[in-house]
């Protein structure tokens, strides 16, 4: 189901002490609920069936632990462009629980999150898509 890059992937950012994300198109996976991540799961054609969905579902949700351990949780710093708030996807009942999830996620003392305006314009050295840095201490 899932590429040997990608479980690489998720190794790294299993030893990572810090997380830098920058979104312009959705809300990271680490900070998803389960009806948005079932919403980009299911688009996929990776995903066929509604087991393959659940089990993708089941995976990204349980990669979120990484960020809200009670002790040593992972540093997470994700900037998003304002245009991840206005897309709707899954419907309005997803977007808005997707949105009222990232209100409470950023209340935790380890995660920033922040929301770069449309007004930004294009910021030179802020690399063209999303990207995520891993660190460690």
């Amino acid at each position: 189901m899932y590429s040997s890059a990608f479980k690489r992937y998720v190794g790294l950012e299993a030893a990572a002490r810090r997380l830098t994300i920058y979104h312009d198109q959705r809300i990271p996976g680490l900070l998803q609920t389960a009806d948005y991540a079932r919403a980009i799961i299911s688009a996929s054609p990776k995903f066929t069936s509604s087991e393959d969905i659940e089990k993708g579902v089941e995976h990204r949700l349980k990669r979120q632990a990484l960020i809200t351990h009670k002790t040593n949780a992972v540093e997470l710093d994700v900037m998003l462009h304002v245009s991840v708030l206005y897309w709707t996807l899954g419907g309005p009942n997803v977007m808005a629980g997707a949105l009222r999830h990232l209100a409470e996620m950023s209340k935790y003392p380890n995660i920033t999150i922040r929301v770069r305006p449309y007004s930004a314009g294009l910021t030179w050295g802020l690399p063209h898509g999303s990207f995520i840095l891993l660190g460690s201490d």
